[in-house]
């Protein structure tokens, strides 16, 4: 969808161009050092590892700018039966995610902007800088937004992925981290 949106925002018609949907980070990866990819869209992680592996040599064509980047974003989510289930599960999980949020957002600048180095790859990192770019940031507390997702929610139905709108705010529950907030932050 996010491609999509850069070829519009350039005026590109996505028909001239041979795009490759629903790969993975590693497969991508691996085909752009290979040359078999001319280009992709790439988080930066994914961009700081090709750069600093010096695996292929990399033009960084422009920041997310042509859609709100508060749209590229990640979602703990859970089946309704497991939260009825297995409530203090959840708020182990939802807990231990705002306490890294808590932890890097104490961090001093500086060290927020230092590469981590390879030691930390596969470590959940919610804050970093690389050339300039940087991983989505959070809100504390960091519930989920409903205009955010309707927003995703108007691409998907755009884009034919998805034939139907939903109502998404009965599927929404910040409780736990309202709780957990309001507890210990």
């Amino acid at each position: 969808m996010f491609m999509r949106e850069f070829l519009e925002s350039i005026g590109v018609n996505a028909a001239d161009v041979s795009l490759r949907d629903q790969m993975d980070e590693e497969t991508i990866l691996n085909r752009i050092t290979r040359g078999d990819l001319d280009g992709g869209y790439l988080s930066i992680r994914a961009i700081e590892r090709l750069i600093n592996a010096k695996k292929a040599p990399v033009y960084v064509y422009r920041k997310l700018d042509w859609v709100n980047p508060e749209l590229s974003h990640a979602l703990l989510v859970f089946r309704q039966d497991f939260v009825e289930q297995n409530p203090k599960k959840v708020e182990n999980i939802v807990r231990a995610y705002m306490k890294q949020i808590q932890r890097e957002h104490n961090l001093p600048k500086e060290e927020l902007l230092r590469d981590p180095g390879e030691e930390s790859r596969g470590v959940l990192q919610m804050e970093m800088n690389f050339m300039g770019m940087n991983l989505p940031q959070y809100d504390l507390p960091p519930t989920v937004s409903l205009d955010l997702l309707e927003k995703i929610q108007d691409l998907l139905l755009k884009y034919k992925l998805i034939n139907i709108k939903i109502g998404l705010s009965s599927h929404i529950d910040n409780s736990f981290v309202e709780k957990i907030f309001a507890e210990e932050l």
